[in-house]
């Protein structure tokens, strides 16, 4: 597309994310919804904790749901965007699950697993600009995709804990 029909760039990168982005976002809400019943299901009571573990773990869909950006960035030639995003990534894991683990413990570590590529993302959307990839009223819309997965896995729980 870059190549043949630059100016199609935007509505094809926006058409792949829709389907992506709805799922990721989606998908994080019903885990924390069901994340103790899952669990509850899956494992006996000694595991009950990591119900608490998924809660948290499901807001790093959030942020994974931006790696479509990386495919973006190499079809158009633009691998370096790459380098500066991993660099970042690794910089904020190797500083954040140390500190984080170190003042909140375990919970602060998962958080810090589950949101360090978020220090990605003001790179992310600088790119973006550059390249005409960025709708607010886009972001703001998936977002609702959340509460809706939310309601899902909290049904999920209710009726499947009959």
């Amino acid at each position: 597309i870059h190549r043949n029909a630059p100016e199609r760039l935007r509505e094809l990168y926006f058409r792949m994310r829709l389907p992506l982005d709805a799922t990721f976002v989606s998908v994080a809400g019903f885990l924390f919804g069901s994340a103790h019943f899952l669990i509850g299901l899956l494992y006996d009571q000694r595991y009950q904790s990591a119900g608490g573990m998924l809660q948290i773990l499901s807001f790093s869909l959030l942020v994974t749901r931006y790696t479509l950006a990386h495919s973006a960035y190499l079809a158009i030639g633009k691998p370096e965007y790459l380098t500066g995003i991993h660099v970042v990534n690794v910089v904020s894991i190797s500083l954040l699950l140390p500190i984080s683990f170190f003042v909140w413990g375990m919970t602060g570590a998962l958080v810090a697993i589950a949101l360090h590529m978020a220090a990605t993302l003001p790179l992310i959307f600088r790119f973006n600009a550059r390249l005409g990839l960025n709708s607010l009223r886009f972001e703001l819309m998936i977002l609702t995709a959340w509460p809706l997965g939310w309601a899902g896995g909290t049904l999920f729980s209710i009726v499947g804990g009959r």
